[in-house]
């Protein structure tokens, strides 16, 4: 017996923003199921509580997660994995005591998790992670690891995520209609299908406005494959699968919705709903292929179809990770540019035009010439050397001491040390550390960060990002490096 759960107005306005699980803003693929199953558990009260209250354990509750920041109406997502399950169990416990998230048993995870296997662990054999396991014990195992671990959940490697259609969740599709309140099952799944006329005013309103959440969640995201497993019914009204339709209207491109075709350039028919078709979308300059599939599995798409579809990820992945790498060093190479020329109008400042690269730039200040303590050569010219560094999505200015004799780096340590010790308590931004061993050549660093790894927005050099970076470039000028400069008076006119 299926527990009856009240839905409210605010109940469905919660799991209608709510739509899926993974890493999102990193996605490599995006999986569009048709709605949410509660196969780790079937107590529905809790389950919608869990989606829907003003909880501190409760989904929702974690603005980064938003597609809006300021509004959790228009859509956010969990970030799945581990996170989520903390979050679920430590909620669930709050009402039955000794209550644990067990693993889901979902071949449709685990479908996914042989591809996701396929693209990290290839194998000489193509086929390898899409034979039958058997009593193959290693194999199972490491499917169900991945499964339970490394899909839908922030990693590194090959990142999932799973959204689906319809924002109410069941066990299956199969149950009986689990809720009360304003929605009805038959016009619900009417409304859905894109059947108007069998649905009324309140579902269809639903279903567009999940379509609009939809569509503004994939124009924010930059995901290269989207992968839709199930055609759904065919609509005579519209002649087109009802995910068909639900694609077309959630994913834009510059020339408008896409268009599926399958290897022989045919477009979806009725009764064709066996075989894959595909379409390629540019939008916002960012491409993107998106699959309509049988289901995964259960007489649809077997694993040698499955097989077929990853090797078709594969040369995707590798033409995108390419592309993206190629965007990332043109981007960092305008910024370090910009940079560097906002930095040559200070008078005292020279660069070293050989170590120019898209990681770091080298540069000094005429201010900081080192004289030998014998007074013999001036081997310690430049010996403080500035270096831009524009790495892992963040920008830094470092100082620290370079080359020269080695005594001399020796005989400096302590004015060095000492020094930044007493800028590093007048000035937020400034901050070191010393290596004891004087091998190393770097008695002391100050750094500088012009933009964090929360600001720096893939490196676009945007005219927010250039006020941002010209202020701050002033500040290090104008502040920090004259303050250097002075404490530093070790400088031969």
């Amino acid at each position: 017996m299926v527990a009856i759960v009240e839905l409210t107005d605010k109940r469905i306005e919660s799991l209608q923003a709510f739509f899926g699980y993974g890493d999102f803003k990193r996605a490599h693929i995006i999986f569009l199921g048709n709605e949410e199953g509660l196969a780790s558990t079937n107590d529905y009260e809790l389950s919608i509580r869990v989606r829907t209250d003003d909880d501190e354990l409760a989904f929702g509750n974690d603005k980064q997660y938003y597609i809006n920041p300021d509004k959790k109406d228009a859509g956010y997502w969990e970030p799945g994995g581990e996170s989520t399950n903390k979050k679920m169990s430590g909620f669930f416990q709050k009402n039955i005591s000794e209550f644990k998230i067990a693993d889901v048993n979902s071949p449709f995870l685990c479908y996914m998790a042989r591809m996701v296997l396929f693209l990290e662990k290839p194998k000489e054999d193509d086929s390898y992670w899409f034979k039958p396991v058997g009593l193959d014990k290693l194999r199972k195992e490491e499917i169900n690891t991945y499964k339970n671990k490394n899909i839908l959940c922030d990693r590194e490697g090959i990142c999932t995520a799973l959204m689906d259609w319809r924002p109410i969740p069941r066990a299956s599709e199969g149950v009986r209609w689990p809720y009360t309140g304003l929605l009805d099952k038959i016009k619900y799944r009417h409304a859905f299908e894109f059947h108007d006329n069998k649905a009324d005013l309140l579902h269809c309103k639903l279903r567009d406005n999940r379509l609009e959440i939809l569509k503004n969640a994939f124009a924010e995201l930059k995901v290269p494959i989207i992968i839709c497993p199930g055609f759904g019914n065919w609509n005579e009204d519209k002649q087109k699968y009802e995910k068909q339709i639900v694609l077309e209207s959630i994913i834009e491109g510059i020339e408008g919705a896409p268009v599926f075709l399958d290897s022989s350039g045919n477009k979806p028919k009725k009764g064709n709903s066996n075989k894959i078709f595909r379409a390629t979308v540019n939008f916002k300059g960012y491409v993107k292929h998106v699959f309509l599939t049988p289901f995964f599995g259960g007489g649809k798409l077997s694993l040698v179809g499955l097989m077929l579809l990853a090797v078709e990820l594969r040369e995707i992945l590798n033409k995108s990770v390419n592309l993206e790498n190629k965007k990332k060093e043109s981007r960092r190479t305008e910024l370090n540019t910009f940079i560097v020329n906002e930095l040559k109008k200070h008078p005292h400042l020279k660069f070293n035009e050989k170590s120019k690269g898209n990681t770091c730039v080298r540069f000094v200040s005429t201010k900081l010439n080192f004289r030998s303590p014998t007074n013999t050569l001036d081997i310690f010219k430049e010996i403080f050397v500035f270096e831009l560094q524009n790495r892992d999505g963040k920008i830094n200015l470092k100082l620290f001491v370079s080359g020269g004799d080695q005594e001399a780096n020796n005989d400096i340590r302590s004015k060095i040390l000492q020094t930044f010790d007493d800028i590093k308590k007048r000035y937020n931004y400034i901050n070191y550390w010393s290596k004891p061993d004087s091998s190393k050549k770097q008695p002391g660093i100050y750094n500088y960060p012009l933009l964090c790894s929360d600001e720096y927005n893939n490196g676009a050099l945007t005219e927010e990002m250039k006020k941002k970076l010209i202020g701050r470039l002033n500040d290090f000028k104008e502040n920090h490096l004259a303050v250097i400069e002075q404490e530093f008076n070790l400088v031969k006119e």
